[in-house]
């Protein structure tokens, strides 16, 4: 028996060895791991005043900016992402928002911004700024135009824009669990779960799911940890102004309109002469109005005698302006439409004549608008709506065929304040074209 021991001893330690061995490897292989994954790294986030930005489920690669504790958004990827609305004036260093009624107004660097009506308010921090040339807004301001919903986490920095109302699944973890950054037991925690906490389903594999908590924090967690899954319908939010009545004085019938070319106050005689061979023409734009120069002045070749003669004949006057009949040049045009107070100056004098002579509408019928002004040209559009609006009366805009190279017209945004989208389609029939045409 003595002699038995050593070799029994030997086996018990060997056996123990082996039992620690295959124990480690059962860990290594089986067990879930506890390592965590470094956040900033995750998110992409450099700074103190560096932020991510999630977009509805999916991390965006834009940035945003945290300034005393104010989270801000780039003007470029605000237009990208929440809303191309919000216009920048860089000429007067001002941020404007066109609501149906007024326009809004922020000094860059400013915390208060007023209305055309007359209102000032503030924020508790400046509402824009400048970096280098980039413009920051602050998300807090956008919100109280545009219908969005956002949250704002911290360690690391991140905003969560949510503008989706698709409908999501969703489902509960059966017990305390984690996040993991890929599908596997041995990969790094995103973030802990405790029992019952509802996770939105983004996609489901063979055992794992890949989900979002309500830190905007994604990744995967094993399919046997949910259960109780349920369909969830975001209730969309609609308070804010970008959905409010951009009320449009539209006729209840078809519009046939035509332009009567007028060089000046003798060619208001030729309207009978030149409506006489028409058939179902009720609107009538005369060429009256051009920009005279860079100051926002305009021509005038209109008479109360010519209105009153288009109204016998049946026709409504829907008086034209346009921006190479008068001797304005091109950089005139530029400089009217890239500053505010030439575009208030244009649109007064505008509205002043349109009360003179009692008109039905407008038609802007500006030509050749360089690309690098065609956001303020909008802008422009947006600002005339508000008194046209105002006063009833129709704003309708000419514009070429849509084509590739000219979409920076923006013809859904003239379609949202003017009440017509004029087509001009000239180029579709010519002079010994058998059918009737333009």
């Amino acid at each position: 028996m003595k002699k038995a021991l050593p070799a029994i001893i030997v086996i018990a330690l060997l056996l123990a060895i082996g039992g620690s061995y295959a124990y480690r490897y059962y860990m290594e292989k089986y067990s879930y791991s506890t390592e965590r994954a470094d956040l900033y790294e995750y998110f992409g986030v450099t700074g103190d005043s560096d932020t991510a930005v999630m977009l509805n489920t999916e991390l965006s690669d834009i940035r945003g900016r945290r300034i005393d504790g104010v989270d801000y958004l780039a003007y470029d990827d605000i237009c990208d992402i929440i809303s191309d609305r919000f216009y920048y004036g860089e000429e007067d260093g001002i941020l404007l928002y066109v609501l149906p009624d007024s326009i809004v107004r922020n000094e860059i660097g400013s915390a208060v911004f007023t209305d055309s009506l007359g209102n000032t308010s503030s924020e508790n921090a400046r509402i824009s700024f400048l970096d280098g040339d980039t413009l920051y807004i602050a998300v807090s301001f956008l919100a109280r135009f545009v219908n969005f919903e956002w949250d704002s986490f911290d360690d690391p920095g991140l905003i969560w824009i949510r503008n989706s109302w698709e409908k999501q699944t969703t489902a509960a973890a059966v017990k305390d669990t984690h996040i993991r950054y890929r599908g596997g037991i041995k990969s790094e925690i995103i973030a802990d779960v405790k029992e019952g906490d509802r996770l939105v389903i983004l996609e489901e594999m063979d055992t794992w799911a890949r989900v979002m908590d309500d830190h905007a924090r994604t990744g995967y967690i094993e399919l046997k940890q949910l259960d109780d899954y349920r369909d969830k319908e975001p209730i969309p939010r609609t308070d804010a102004p970008l959905d409010s009545d951009y009320t449009k004085t539209h006729r209840n019938h078809r519009i046939n309109m035509g332009f009567h070319a007028i060089a000046g106050k003798a060619g208001n005689d030729t309207l009978e002469t030149s409506v006489r061979g028409t058939k179902s023409l009720n609107v009538i734009a005369p060429t009256w109005f051009s920009l005279s120069d860079g100051t926002g002045a305009i021509s005038d070749f209109g008479t109360e005698k010519y209105m009153a003669r288009a109204h016998e004949l049946g026709l409504e006057v829907w008086a034209a302006v346009d921006n190479f009949n008068g001797d304005a040049t091109g950089d005139d045009f530029v400089n009217v439409v890239t500053h505010e107070t030439t575009r208030a100056i244009l649109i007064q004098n505008l509205m002043e004549k349109a009360a003179e002579y009692s008109l039905d509408g407008i038609n802007v019928d500006f030509e050749n608008v360089p690309e690098s002004v065609s956001e303020s040209y909008v802008e422009f559009i947006r600002e005339l709506s508000v008194p046209c609006r105002k006063a009833g009366l129709v704003l309708s805009v000419d514009d070429y065929v849509p084509m590739g190279f000219n979409e920076y017209y923006d013809l859904a945004e003239q379609g949202v304040m003017a009440d017509y989208v004029v087509i001009m389609g000239y180029d579709e029939h010519y002079a010994g074209s058998t059918e009737a045409g333009s």
